[in-house]
């Protein structure tokens, strides 16, 4: 493996995340199980390396054939295939670690760097499930111990919104995928839950309409009609005891029918299982869980 990674450019880690999540190469192995690189393998992991700094997203290229992979880079590289010095990356552990430095100094440019630098070199799946998402979680448990203030919060908040913010789709792609309205319902304001929910979206294939936070039933389901959507994702981040949102959460369902497919996401969310149970909304766990079930969705229709 550190022969792989010193030929490669790509950390151990990363090269075992994309063969387990992405089967990105698929090397032999001995009888005690040691992996077994060929020259092709390499060769492969060299493609796709390129690829991802270019801006690609691993699980988009994971599947294309190795000539498909040479003439990706070749389009979005500077310098031909093999020209550029490649060096080893950092983890995704490594981005999430020097984030929390910056974010504990309060140093706002040198977060931005750091996260811009991930994004590049992770591809947005792994930057959002990797670094992004435990960054807000880490943040929030430290503010919750008193270890971080309200302007460690604030700054994260400002950072991470601009940078998602710019990540999301505003129009359709060139070929677009089914529609998915994505928003949070009435009297939720955190929306950063579901703005990497939308940027998932898009690189699974959908066309992501993203509507912002805190958006009335009716809304919803106006602009999921009128979009043609095939599915409403939403995020419930906080409170966990908000009496009108099982009411809201209803009579978005009964606008819907049985046509658009309700997805429900946010560390509350689990406070209105019951509800989300009866109206037959699927919960997510994770943003994994978001990308599995896009993937059911669309092999279903």
């Amino acid at each position: 493996m550190k022969s792989v990674a010193r030929r490669t450019g790509l950390s151990p880690q990363l090269i075992r995340m994309w063969e387990r999540r992405y089967r990105a190469v698929v090397p032999e192995r001995t009888s005690t199980g040691r992996r077994v690189y060929t020259d092709s393998d390499i060769n492969r992991l060299r493609l796709l390396r390129q690829a991802t700094l270019a801006g690609e997203s691993i699980g988009q290229v994971a599947g294309l054939s190795d000539s498909e992979l040479v003439s990706l880079v070749q389009e979005t590289a500077t310098a031909p295939v093999g020209a550029v010095e490649l060096q080893n990356p950092d983890s995704p552990l490594d981005y999430l670690k020097r984030a929390l430095v910056s974010v504990d100094q309060l140093d706002a440019d040198s977060l931005e760097a750091n996260l811009l630098k991930a994004l590049t070199a992770l591809g947005r799946v792994a930057f959002l499930e990797e670094v992004v998402a435990p960054l807000l979680e880490a943040t929030g448990e430290r503010w919750a111990r008193g270890n971080f203030k309200v302007a460690h919060e604030h700054l994260v908040s400002a950072v991470v919104r601009s940078l998602l913010g710019g990540m999301v789709l505003t129009r359709p792609p060139d070929e677009p995928g089914p529609a998915i309205v994505l928003t949070t319902p009435s009297g939720q304001h955190h929306e950063f839950g579901i703005l990497m929910a939308s940027i998932m979206a898009s690189s699974s294939g959908w066309w992501p309409v993203y509507l912002g936070p805190n958006l009335p039933a009716e809304e919803i389901a106006a602009a999921a009609l009128e979009k043609k959507a095939r599915a409403i994702a939403l995020s419930i981040i906080y409170p966990h005891d908000d009496p009108h949102l099982p009411m809201e959460l209803r009579k978005l369902a009964r606008l819907l029918g049985d046509n658009v497919k309700l997805i429900v996401g946010g560390r509350a969310n689990e406070a209105y299982e019951r509800t989300l149970t009866e109206i037959g909304a699927v919960r997510l766990k994770n943003l994994t869980d978001l990308r599995t079930q896009l993937e059911v969705l669309r092999k279903a229709n």
